[in-house]
Parts: structure tokens; C-alpha cells; sequence
């Protein structure tokens, strides 16, 4: 039987030839990942996604915008000017 990790992160990047795959390894592991935008020229943070294990055995994920965000329909739209 495999492991079952706490989190598994799948990425896809343009240009890469494999994904991105990987998860915490401890019971207690967690995740931070920062997303960045180009913004006017300028690499700017758009986005922390962070997974991590509460003190009360529940698993949570929060999702930080780092720039103006708009939800619409259920989703963080970040825009910028390339």
C-alpha cells in the first residue's frame, strides 16, 4: 500500500518536460508555495498557497493573494500588465 501523504502538489509548467510532483513527509508536513507575476516588467508575489496541519488533527489549506485579486465564480483572478 503507498504512502499517504497530508498533501500532494501536481504542477504542469509550460516548457518543462515533467511535472512537478511532491508532498510533505512527516504526519505533521505541510506545503508553502509562492506564485509570482510578472507586473509591469517586475516580478511581483501574486499568490501564497499554504498546507499545513492544525493543532486539532484537521488538515487546511489558505490561499493568500499578495496583489488585488477579484473572486468571481469561485475563483481568485489576479491581473496584471505583462
Amino acid at each position: 500500500m503507498r504512502n499517504v501523504r497530508n498533501f500532494w502538489i501536481i504542477a504542469s509548467i509550460d516548457g518543462r518536460e515533467s511535472k512537478v510532483v511532491g508532498g510533505p513527509q512527516a504526519r505533521t508536513g505541510g506545503f508553502s508555495l509562492n506564485i509570482k507575476i510578472r507586473d509591469n516588467g517586475a516580478a511581483v508575489d501574486a499568490l501564497e498557497i499554504n498546507g499545513f496541519a492544525a493543532e486539532d488533527g484537521s488538515l487546511r489549506i489558505e490561499v493568500v493573494p499578495c496583489v488585488k485579486a477579484v473572486l468571481s465564480a469561485g475563483n481568485f483572478i489576479v491581473r496584471s500588465q505583462r
